[in-house]
């Protein structure tokens, strides 16, 4: 069921939430911490929307991706160039 969900991002099980849903609030969160005067931001979240929003970012992340995440796991996202909505995303934790 899960990897369904991504190979179609607007499916969802009854009750539940689409990828694209899901992935559209975690973006929307972003975006107002990137509205926000502080420099920096910490978010915390379960490796399904993780891994989402990592997709965001680096389209090729998958399923398959998604199954080597570790848990933890802990990623850096930085804007370069907010005009431009240009950012980088990065794994930074090591097993």
């Amino acid at each position: 069921v899960l990897k369904r969900t991504y190979d179609d991002v607007d499916w969802m099980e009854e009750g539940g939430e689409s990828s694209r849903n899901a992935a559209a609030r975690g973006l929307a969160l972003l975006e107002e911490l990137w509205s926000r005067p502080e420099q920096h931001a910490a978010v915390v979240t379960h490796g399904n929307l993780l891994s989402l929003l990592i997709r965001e970012y680096e389209p090729s992340f998958g399923y398959e991706e998604w199954t080597k995440l570790s848990n933890p796991d802990v990623y850096v996202l930085e804007r370069q160039r907010p005009d431009a909505g240009l950012s980088t995303i990065r794994r930074i934790w090591t097993d």
